[in-house]
């Protein structure tokens, strides 16, 4: 089992303080009065309906696992729904795109079917890289969708060509990633640069044959869904659908609050706050993309209080789901699987 580093800890810590800082300064600037008073007048049905919505997000997220465990396994529809739950979990936890807890599902998978963690691992990777060329396509999107809703000033043109350089980057990277004919290649480069770790040299090619063999069948398996044209082209479909779901949420949140609020400008500040809070060093984004979303409805007019109200209220049903159930279900998998 990978351990992380006491210095890795650190510096996640420290990033996660920074940004939940951020967030206190501003929901104090804004007033936690005004803001839960807000929060108060909300009616249970609307609340019911957001949660509704983000159970049936998690619901096209087990779809979209499914498409790719098949060819793996065969499985019915709901009965990987707690490790998705565990992987979501997983993903908080980390920064960065939401990979986090594919490590987690792969474990559990393999513990549940009796095959290579690798080849599930090479799904779940699959799936998020699926999930990123989508939100890449939808910030681009949604960079050319601003400059017709928000009022363009040099602060606004430099946010914006900033997002952009950073998606040119990710999709430079992602492109690299696909790439996996000299992945073999390249893992036994840097294996063979860390026989300094081990003390026998027999241990040693021992983890060497291990760790290559399991890149193989990932590299195999990675492979063999990218000739899977129809599940890609399914899998997109899912990952839009989710994002559509994702702006339904937020929209009848800002309904329930009686603020009309363009979808439009629900669409580019969902989408940008998402990215920003994916591609920071903070676990899951949490405290970013609630800053960022807050800010940006504000620069487009809205209310702080009110912005504040729907930004806090989704992030709880949602963290409600992630943390809550996402716990749990890693848990019972953990005595499961013991």
């Amino acid at each position: 089992m990978i351990k992380i580093s006491k210095g890795t800890k650190v510096i996640r810590i420290f990033f996660l303080f920074v940004a939940f800082i951020i967030l206190f300064y501003l929901l104090n600037r804004i007033g936690f009065t005004d803001i839960f008073a807000n929060i108060k007048k909300i009616h249970a049905s609307y609340l019911i309906l957001v949660i509704f919505i983000q159970f049936f997000i998690f619901v096209l997220w087990n779809l979209q696992q499914n498409l790719f465990i098949h060819g793996i396994v065969n499985i019915k529809f709901f009965e990987n729904f707690p490790i998705l739950f565990a992987g979501v979990f997983g993903n908080i936890l980390t920064p960065g795109v939401s990979s986090g807890g594919e490590p987690i599902k792969a474990y559990f998978l393999s513990k549940k079917y009796k095959k290579p963690g690798s080849r599930f691992l090479a799904s779940g990777l699959f799936v998020q890289l699926l999930n990123i060329f989508m939100s890449l396509f939808l910030v681009l999107s949604a960079i050319i969708v601003a400059f017709f809703i928000f009022p363009v000033t040099n602060s606004i043109a430099l946010f914006l060509e900033v997002i952009f350089l950073a998606v040119i980057l990710i999709m430079g990277i992602t492109y690299v990633f696909t790439k996996i004919g000299s992945l073999r290649k390249l893992s036994s480069s840097i294996i063979t640069r860390l026989r300094f770790l081990f003390s026998e040299g027999k241990s040693f090619f021992k983890f060497k044959n291990y760790f290559l063999r399991h890149v193989k069948i990932f590299s195999k398996t990675f492979r063999a869904l990218l000739e899977r044209r129809q599940h890609i082209f399914s899998g997109l479909i899912v990952a839009f659908l989710v994002y559509l779901l994702i702006f339904l949420k937020k929209y009848t949140l800002f309904l329930a609050f009686e603020q009309p609020v363009s979808i439009l400008a629900i669409f580019v500040i969902s989408v940008f706050s998402i990215f920003l809070g994916s591609i920071t060093p903070v676990p899951g984004g949490i405290g970013i993309s609630e800053s960022s979303m807050i800010l940006l409805y504000f620069v487009y007019g809205i209310k702080p209080e009110i912005a504040a109200s729907v930004v806090l209220l989704d992030s709880f049903v949602f963290y409600m789901f992630a943390l809550g159930i996402g716990y749990l279900s890693l848990l019972w998998l953990s005595w499961k699987f013991k």
